[in-house]
């Protein structure tokens, strides 16, 4: 009786241990692609921050050339 108890619980740790390993195996892999998705979403935001960077540097050159004509109308305006 005491050889089927032994074998018994060699079996269930075992089983715990293989449980654990699996549970270990799969958390890890889940970590690894939510650090691939981190490092893409990086990426995309590095992206995303200089099209805005070249598009608001587009924008404050329009803003200056509209300035620059209304300065210009202005100046008419007073010669008049």
């Amino acid at each position: 009786m005491q050889f089927g108890e032994m074998i018994g619980a060699t079996v269930g740790l075992l089983t715990m241990a293989i449980s654990v390993v699996l549970i270990y195996v799969a958390h890890e892999r889940k970590m690894a692609i939510n650090k691939a998705e981190i490092d893409y979403l990086r990426e995309d935001l590095g992206k995303l921050e200089k099209r805005v960077q070249d598009l608001e540097d587009k924008l404050v050159t329009k803003v200056d050339k509209i300035m620059e004509k209304l300065n210009n109308i202005d100046l008419k305006i007073a010669k008049l």
